[in-house]
């Protein structure tokens, strides 16, 4: 006998699957959020379970070397470009915005896989550093240690570990105003769909 558990992102859900209680296939629906288990309130199989999901050993506050002269933003761009809901393009806009009423007050880094359209739009500021080779986490963690805050405004991803490492390396969070995102941070951007 194998027990099937489903962690469901609420974000990717099927409302019509929640109703015709498609879900009732699997023996556990691990609810990681408030949200999630809201979602499945009629599923006597949901469990809410939550633990720590940082790796403390990369992920740790005392590695923190945050700049006093400047502000660092990070933003994660899509590993995969053909299929990118992380708002890549809107965050190098704002930054821009940004930056050009603030010369030399912050930088932007930017990892992930950018389109060309993209990397000649981070090209017009001296302050976008990006990363576009596959960084190893122990990088990331070195970014986040210098970030003073990180930009997720995803469109359709909802509340990633980039959130929980964010936080345990002290960084401020911008992301869309959406549950359960929006109960992580004051700093929210508009949904517009």
């Amino acid at each position: 006998d194998i027990s099937v558990a489903e962690v469901p992102m609420s974000e990717w859900v099927s409302e019509n699957f929640v109703k015709n209680g498609s879900y009732k296939i699997f023996d556990k629906i691990l609810c990681l959020t408030d949200t999630s288990f809201e979602i499945f309130g009629a599923y006597d199989n949901k469990v809410r379970v939550s633990w720590d999901y940082v790796d403390r050993s990369l992920f740790d506050l005392t590695l923190s070397k945050k700049s006093k002269d400047n502000l660092l933003f990070y933003h994660q761009a899509s590993l995969n470009p053909g299929f990118s809901q992380k708002n890549t393009t809107q965050v190098i806009e704002a930054f821009l915005m940004f930056d050009e009423m603030n010369p030399e007050a912050s930088k932007l880094t930017i990892s992930g896989k950018l389109s060309k359209e993209d990397i000649n739009l981070a090209k017009k500021s001296k302050n976008i550093i990006l990363i576009t080779d596959v960084i190893e986490r122990r990088e990331i963690a070195d970014i986040y240690s210098k970030a003073h805050c990180v930009i997720c405004p995803s469109t359709r991803e909802g509340l990633g570990l980039s959130f929980f490492e964010a936080k345990s390396m002290g960084c401020g969070i911008i992301t869309t105003d959406v549950d359960p995102m929006n109960i992580h941070t004051d700093y929210l951007c508009e949904v517009i769909s």
